[in-house]
């Protein structure tokens, strides 16, 4: 055993696809032992070989001298069992293990779809399924050839108008046709020509490593705004995450003109941007909105969320038309969505009634008003939003100048400030 070991481990093969060499040289190796013990050196191999694999004791000791491993145990394996991140990462500190580690069972996260992908191509695959899957195909072909011939035979439906392989074909196809998008979704192999690209710049590393690989070509478009990036392992300039993939066969085109935000709002937000030195480039707004920017500050720290509902439901009354159209979003820190949605809903229940409060709140991230992190209201636009204690938003993580950055860059028609702390510098000087 010790030497089928070696020689697949020389294979530099994944492991996954070396156990498979692994498990044949063996078998091999004890069909001629069991031929030596035999004492018939000229035994039917073939018959050996199937002998052995037959045996369960022979299939256990195979599988433990070299076991099968998915992506999804390997990944479970280190965040459950400290000791093989470890191992596997001794760089990080044991504190970033102490984050990393969660209970066995939980969850897979979005974050975690670049590690599993990583961890398969690291792996490999074991094509035993594959191949006994593809045997099973033959054999029901041949099947339903031998039924088709059986069936024109008994019928005396012969004679060149249908061949027994047509109607072989018309069982087989009779099944549900997977769409384009369902049979890429199903295999991990599928390479696209060209891949489109939003929101880029919160992509790590290792999510780009999965994505080039599903595009032999390199051929991208991205989208993206690295001023704005609020993933931790995100992209903060384009050279560091592109390099590494495009070499240099990768070029910027920058947006100059913003269609969206009243030139007085992107204007602050841009003052606050260059203080908090996010890589800003110049841009210049199609058009301005009377009385677009408010910023309103409370004396009292326990006032806030009082006076963020307050002002979000007079937006509410401006914006929000009796056709349905119209949104206001208040944007807070996760600790102070809670005690705002609250006040949120007595605000709009004193100044509409509870049923119309109801109809306003209903519907999740698509209703008319919503209370939303940060991160929750990347890359989408209101007519109105109001933004809670901005200096909170900066100071809430290693994202935080670029949080609150995609804050102010959401309303297309007013934003206001709510605050008791003072405000950020560049926000500030309007």
């Amino acid at each position: 055993m010790r030497d089928a070991l070696g020689r697949a481990r020389r294979t530099h093969r994944p492991h996954n696809e070396a156990r498979a060499g692994f498990a044949r040289d063996l078998l091999g190796r004890l069909a001629t032992q069991y031929a030596e013990a035999l004492g018939d050196p000229e035994a039917d191999r073939a018959e050996l070989l199937d002998d052995l694999r037959r045996s369960r004791d022979v299939r256990v000791a195979v599988n433990l001298a070299w076991l099968p491993i998915t992506p999804a145990r390997l990944v479970e394996d280190l965040f459950t069992k400290p000791h093989r991140l470890a191992e596997a990462a001794p760089e990080l500190t044991a504190e970033d293990r102490a984050r990393l580690a969660r209970p066995a069972g939980s969850g897979w996260t979005a974050s975690d779809v670049p590690l599993l992908d990583e961890a398969a191509e690291l792996l490999g695959e074991d094509d035993a399924l594959e191949r006994a899957e593809a045997r099973e195909r033959a054999e029901q072909a041949a099947a339903d050839l031998e039924y088709a011939r059986q069936v024109l035979e008994s019928s005396g439906a012969g004679g060149g108008l249908v061949d027994a392989e047509t109607l072989a074909g018309r069982f087989a196809d009779g099944g549900p046709v997977l769409t384009t998008a369902e049979r890429a979704a199903a295999d991990r192999r599928w390479a696209y020509g060209h891949v489109v690209v939003d929101e880029a710049q919160e992509l790590t590393p290792m999510a780009w490593r999965a994505l080039v690989r599903r595009c032999p070509t390199r051929s991208f478009t991205v989208v993206g705004d690295v001023a704005q990036t609020t993933a931790l392992g995100g992209a903060r300039s384009w050279a560091a995450a592109l390099r590494p993939h495009f070499r240099d066969a990768w070029s910027v085109s920058e947006l100059t003109v913003n269609y969206r935000t009243p030139a007085t709002v992107a204007d602050a937000a841009l003052r606050f941007a260059r203080a908090a030195r996010l890589p800003v480039s110049r841009l210049s707004s199609a058009r301005d909105v009377d009385d677009a920017l408010h910023a309103v500050h409370v004396e009292r720290a326990g006032d806030v969320a009082a006076a963020a509902a307050t002002h979000a439901a007079e937006q509410v009354a401006e914006v929000v038309r009796p056709d349905g159209t119209g949104r206001v979003a208040v944007v807070v820190v996760p600790g102070r969505r809670r005690g705002v949605t609250d006040a949120l809903t007595a605000a709009l229940t004193g100044d509409v009634g509870p049923e119309r409060a109801g109809e306003l709140l209903r519907g999740g991230a698509d209703a008319r008003v919503v209370v939303l992190t940060p991160v929750e209201v990347k890359g989408l636009e209101f007519d109105a939003v109001v933004v809670v204690e901005p200096a909170e938003i900066v100071a809430d993580g290693r994202s935080g100048a670029s949080d609150l950055y995609v804050s102010l860059t959401r309303p297309t028609r007013r934003l206001v400030a709510v605050h008791h702390a003072a405000l950020p510098a560049g926000l500030d000087a309007g």
